[in-house]
């Protein structure tokens, strides 16, 4: 899921809206399989984030940390700056609105760590 999102910035708009719709799926089908699976929770906050819902990102990121995550998937979120990024975003009182954050969304580039499998 992770790479069909990181794949979405590099095809044509209307070609980026299927490949996010499948990432989105393909990570909650993770979590469904795994709920303690830690990658694909943090990876679900990022991808609410990028798709500008900020409150839901920021409650995703609170249930990745409830089921204490691996140190390697809390360094994604830790190397994106997920935290600010969101906080940025909801104190611009967007909420999810579909406004831009104040800062620029996470680097398509991917995290120095890998997921297994």
């Amino acid at each position: 899921g992770w790479q069909l999102e990181l794949s979405s910035n590099l095809v044509p708009q209307d070609q980026a809206a299927e490949l996010q719709t499948s990432a989105r799926r393909l990570v909650e089908q993770a979590v469904e399989v795994d709920p303690d699976y830690s990658y694909a929770r943090a990876f679900r906050a990022v991808l609410a984030f990028r798709g500008e819902e900020y409150a839901l990102a920021q409650r995703y990121l609170a249930e990745f940390r409830e089921r204490d995550p691996s140190p390697d998937a809390e360094a994604v979120i830790t190397q994106l700056d997920l935290d600010a990024q969101i906080a940025a975003a909801l104190a611009e009182g967007s909420g999810g609105s579909g406004a831009s954050p104040t800062t620029a969304p996470p680097s398509t580039a991917p995290p120095t760590t890998t997921a297994p499998g």
